[in-house]
C-alpha cells in the first residue's frame, strides 16, 4: 500500500504545475522548482517514515488505581417491578427491574440487588422492550487471586454495551467494576490470573483491568502506545493498533510485563 502511494504521488507535481499555468497571471515570479521539491515523493516518503519511526516496539505496562466514585441509591422494594431474576447468592437476589415512577414511554430496565426489603439501583442495564432482556448474559467467573465474581452483560442497543462485575466474597452487594465497554476475561500476561479487557468506540479504545482482592487497577492501551485505534483479539490475546493515518496495523502481545510488537 505504501509503495503504491509513493508511486502515484510522482504525479502530484505535474498536476499542480498544470493548475498554476492555467490560473496564474504572474507565473514567472514563482519559483517552480521550489514547488516541485516541496511536493516530491522523497519528502512525502520521509514524512511517512517519521510517523513509522514513532511507533513503539515495546512499552512497559503500568497500572493505576481506579477512582471509584460510584454511588448506588437504595429503593424500597415496593417502588420497583421485578422483570427477571438472575441468581441468588448469600441472601442477595440479583435481578432486572423497572421503576414505578418512570413514565410509560421510558422503556428503561435497571440492574438491582435486593437484600431483605431494600433494592440497590446499579443503573440502566437494558432499554426497549422485554425482547432485549434476552440479549443479556450472566455468569460466575474467577478473577485475580481466584476471586469469585458475578458478571452481568447488559443490552441497551447495538452501540451501547454495559457490563457489571459483582464481588461475591462480600456479604452485601459490592460492585467490583462497571464499564460501558465490551468486556472479556483472559490471562493475557500468562501469569495464571485472568484480567478484564474492555474495548469500545469509534475509534476504538481499550483498557486492561486487574483485580487484586477488592481493588481494581487499570491501564489505557491507546494512551500507552499513542495509538489512534486499538482493538482486542480474544483468539490470540493480542491488541491490534493503528497509528495516525497509516492503514498498516501493528499487533501487540504481552510478555514479561511489556506490550511488544508481535513479529
Amino acid at each position: 500500500m505504501l509503495q503504491r502511494f509513493l508511486r502515484d504521488s510522482f504525479l502530484l507535481p505535474a498536476v499542480y504545475l498544470g493548475i498554476i499555468l492555467f490560473t496564474c497571471t504572474n507565473c514567472e515570479s514563482i519559483p517552480l522548482n521550489t514547488l516541485i521539491q516541496a511536493e516530491s515523493p522523497a519528502e512525502i516518503g520521509s514524512t511517512l517514515e517519521q510517523i513509522v519511526s514513532t511507533i513503539p516496539e515495546k512499552k512497559t505496562i503500568l497500572f493505576e488505581a481506579m477512582k471509584n466514585n460510584d454511588t448506588f441509591p437504595l429503593f424500597p422494594l415496593s417502588d420497583v417491578i421485578k422483570t427477571s431474576i438472575f441468581t441468588e447468592h448469600q441472601g442477595i437476589t440479583y435481578f432486572v427491574f423497572s421503576k414505578k415512577s418512570d413514565k410509560p414511554d421510558t422503556h428503561n430496565f435497571y440492574l438491582g440487588a435486593q437484600q431483605e426489603k431494600l433494592v440497590w439501583d446499579y443503573g440502566v442495564i437494558a432499554y426497549g422492550n422485554n425482547d432485549n432482556l434476552e440479549q443479556m448474559a450472566f455468569k460466575t467467573i474467577h478473577l485475580g487471586n481466584q476471586k469469585e465474581a458475578f458478571k452481568i452483560e447488559g443490552f441497551c442497543g447495538a452501540m451501547c454495551p454495559v457490563v457489571v462485575y459483582f464481588d461475591l466474597s462480600e456479604k452485601a452487594p459490592a460492585v467490583l467494576l462497571r464499564v460501558e465497554q465490551s468486556a472479556f476475561e483472559s490471562d493475557i500476561d500468562h501469569d495464571g490470573i485472568s484480567e478484564i479487557i474492555g474495548c469500545w468506540g469509534m475509534p476504538s479504545t481499550c483498557n486492561i483491568y486487574r483485580v487484586n482482592n477488592s481493588k481494581v487497577t487499570s491501564t489505557d492501551i491507546n494512551k500507552l502506545l499513542g495509538a489512534l485505534n486499538v482493538k482486542y483479539r480474544p483468539e490470540s490475546s493480542s491488541f491490534v493498533a493503528n497509528f495516525s493515518n497509516l492503514e498498516k496495523q501493528f499487533e501487540y502481545i504481552i510478555e514479561n510485563g511489556e506490550l511488544k510488537i508481535n513479529k
